[in-house]
């Protein structure tokens, strides 16, 4: 129970501290580190309590590459709108 605790604290300091972040790229990097860790430590959190383990297992694998994906091609969109400009 401990361990969704943290995850749900990791994803609001994430969400806290883009707030007050200018630049745009910040913003996206500190609510994708945030929500990427926070919500693989609320699954591990959930897999501890041996909800349905394969679903589980698949959303943490779905969690660790398209969170931090979209973040990505966010960013990169961003930056050659930037540079058209």
């Amino acid at each position: 129970m401990i361990i969704i605790y943290l995850g749900t604290l990791i994803m609001l300091i994430g969400n806290f501290l883009a707030f007050f972040q200018k630049n745009i790229l910040k913003k996206i990097h500190y609510i994708g580190a945030g929500d990427t860790s926070g919500a693989i430590l609320i699954m591990i959190g959930l897999l501890t309590k041996n909800y349905e383990i394969p679903k589980i297992l698949t959303t943490i694998l779905i969690l660790i590459v398209g969170l931090p994906a979209s973040s990505y091609f966010i960013s990169i969109s961003i930056i050659r709108k930037e540079k058209k400009l």
